[in-house]
């Protein structure tokens, strides 16, 4: 069931290569309307294990205090979240419960006390029956616990619905890191050796039609990130209660469920917390962690998680096929756009002023200032940076001299629009794109009814463009061929209200030209943000930067196609979805065995590491030996 939206949107960005910047997003879509309430009813949902020392103040403790932050950062209006009061109040010393009471009780008690509401939203884990039913204890009955767990859901869901509210409740499922202990083992088998607990919670809320979260799965992502990166667990010590960024994984993923892009949203007042106390922050180390971060991991880490939590939300294969682990955070590097890797160790990328290099050891520097507003670069075979100066309307070579050669500027003697992204061909000839987004009453590029044209065209030699394209691409962004030469590949990214948002492929002829009759869809991304660059690996499967994290109103929704990296077969299956925290726009491959993938976007740097190499220009496109 997708999450409603009723809340007001400002105009956003518009996506990779639109002219101005549009204002960020007033709100990051959260269902909750202003002076809304969320209530949260559970166990570590809302009593915080975050550093082990429960009295400490600082709203990283509790995932209504992180809620809070994040609310704070992204929305601009009020929304209350809190714990709603328990009336199950716990055991006698003899085991037994000192109040008995359903889930449908708690709800009922709490709509009559006032302190749950029926426009409020109920978000659930475990507590009251089962937590009863799932721990060990001297308990009166202790068999059928799926078919009492899901009773349990049961009484809740109908007390709510009874309340005008089920389609207010959203379940969750719960995770575990030590299945020793058997009051954690939340997806061991029950006593009937075919169900889990988070199987009770799952097929209740389907059979109920109720919202849920798969919290379990999330966490176990998470997880596997976080221990890969050798940090530890996303537990504490006792092997079940979350750490800090356990507590963050939870607070997202119940937002993120409310409807909140929170792949768009920003983590300015949380990630202040999370640093040491010398910097101003609240945690002294990670309750958990075997390894202290320091401030700058402790706020990539953040931003890993949020992609994770995002890429999990969508819905999207994120089964880790064709990738090692979850995108990492390299950092913001002023890397816009225009990644490509020259194969002796050095990644180039490009901003609104510049263009960059970063060696080995992390280190950038600038090599050329002033440059035309760039876009796509591309290494080619000689060793030589190719640039699309899309504010100069021209493509340039920079000569190992360090002179400029004029590649491209015109063609039948009319200016270019913005050229945008490059690609090569065997013989060594360079196309690119030259869409115009923004302001289009400007352009010359036109036919002879006056009507305006975004192209493709190839370089024969400096100063000899060739259009191959017309309007078979509504507006071409990325592009790529292939190291056969026999294909052209062309994202089109039309940003306009039922724009096209469509990766083709064309074939490319022997002489340079393209058959536009052979036009075939690989991939569409319907009314979501479209494809940008991309790139190839070795068996041939491409890697989009594609999708948004939040809506443009008007211009493009961010429902199921998220931001991040699209695996697809040379046929168009989506084999992998890599989410990504920022608004892509390009990726290169590079690494000495060209197994790292680097994705530009929105100015950070990210890079993800692939099981297969892909292919670069430079140095005949292949890993080093």
């Amino acid at each position: 069931m997708r999450p409603f939206r009723l809340v007001l949107l400002l105009l956003a960005l518009a996506g990779a290569g639109a002219a101005p910047a549009a204002p960020e997003p007033a709100t990051g879509g959260l269902v909750v309307p202003a002076g809304g309430r969320i209530r949260l009813l559970g166990d570590s949902i809302v009593r915080g294990y975050g550093f082990g020392n429960y009295t400490d103040p600082s709203p990283l403790r509790t995932i209504q205090g992180i809620a809070r932050l994040l609310l704070a950062d992204n929305v601009p209006y009020p929304v209350d979240i809190d714990r709603l009061p328990r009336l199950w109040q716990g055991f006698n010393p003899d085991g037994t419960p000192v109040t008995i009471a359903t889930l449908g009780d708690e709800v009922r008690g709490s709509l009559r006390s006032g302190e749950l509401r029926p426009d409020d939203w109920l978000v659930y884990e475990d507590a009251g029956e089962i937590n009863m039913i799932q721990h060990p204890a001297p308990w009166p009955s202790a068999r059928d616990m799926y078919g009492r767990n899901r009773a349990a859901l049961r009484s809740l869901l109908e007390a709510a619905r009874a309340a005008g509210m089920q389609e207010r409740v959203l379940l969750m499922t719960m995770f575990d890191y030590q299945p020793n202990h058997a009051w954690s083992e939340w997806d061991a088998p029950l006593d009937d050796g075919v169900h889990s607990g988070n199987d009770s919670i799952r097929d209740e809320a389907a059979a109920q039609g109720a919202r849920v979260v798969d919290l379990n799965r999330i966490m176990d992502r998470a997880h596997d990130h976080v221990t890969a990166a050798g940090w530890g667990r996303m537990v504490g010590p006792d092997g079940i209660h979350p750490n800090v960024y356990g507590n963050y994984v939870m607070a997202l993923s119940i937002l993120g469920t409310l409807g909140a892009e929170i792949g768009s949203w920003k983590l300015d007042r949380l990630q202040r917390h999370f640093l040491h106390p010398a910097a101003g922050g609240d945690v002294e180390r990670v309750w958990g962690f075997t390894r202290d971060p320091s401030d700058d991991e402790r706020v990539r880490l953040l931003r890993e998680l949020q992609a994770i939590v995002v890429g999990e939300l969508s819905g999207l294969p994120t089964a880790r096929r064709l990738t090692e682990g979850a995108a990492r955070f390299e950092g913001d590097l002023l890397a816009n756009e225009g990644p490509s890797w020259d194969g002796r160790g050095h990644l180039y990328f490009s901003a609104a002023d510049r263009i960059s290099r970063r060696d080995r050891e992390g280190r950038v520097e600038v090599v050329r200032r002033s440059a035309g507003r760039p876009n796509g670069t591309l290494i080619d075979p000689q060793g030589r940076l190719v640039v699309c100066e899309g504010g100069a309307r021209r493509v340039i070579r920079l000569e190992a001299d360090g002179g400029v050669t004029v590649l491209a500027e015109t063609c039948d003697g009319m200016k270019l629009n913005s050229p945008n992204d490059l690609a090569i061909d065997p013989q060594g000839r360079i196309y690119f794109t030259d869409p115009r987004y923004g302001n289009r009453d400007t352009m010359e590029m036109r036919d002879a009814a006056g009507q305006a044209i975004d192209g493709v065209y190839r370089i024969d030699a400096p100063g000899q463009v060739v259009r191959v394209l017309t309007r078979e691409v509504e507006r071409p962004n990325g592009i790529l061929i292939p190291p056969d030469g026999r294909a052209l590949y062309v994202a089109d990214h039309n940003i306009r209200p039922g724009g096209s948002r469509r990766l083709w492929r064309f074939d490319l002829r022997p002489d340079g030209s393209v058959d536009p009759a052979s036009r075939r869809q690989i991939f569409d991304w319907g009314a979501e943000r479209g494809p940008d660059g991309f790139k190839l690996d070795t068996a041939g499967r491409l890697y989009v930067a594609a999708g948004g994290n939040r809506t443009v109103p008007g211009r493009e929704i961010s429902d199921r196609y998220k931001g991040g990296i699209y695996i697809l077969s040379p046929e168009g299956e989506l084999l992998e979805f890599v989410p990504v925290a920022h608004p892509v726009t390009n990726c290169a491959f590079g690494g000495d065995d060209l197994r790292t993938l680097y994705i530009t976007a929105a100015g950070a740097l990210w890079s993800v590491r692939t099981t297969t190499p892909g292919i670069i220009t430079a140095g005949g496109g292949r890993p080093a030996p």
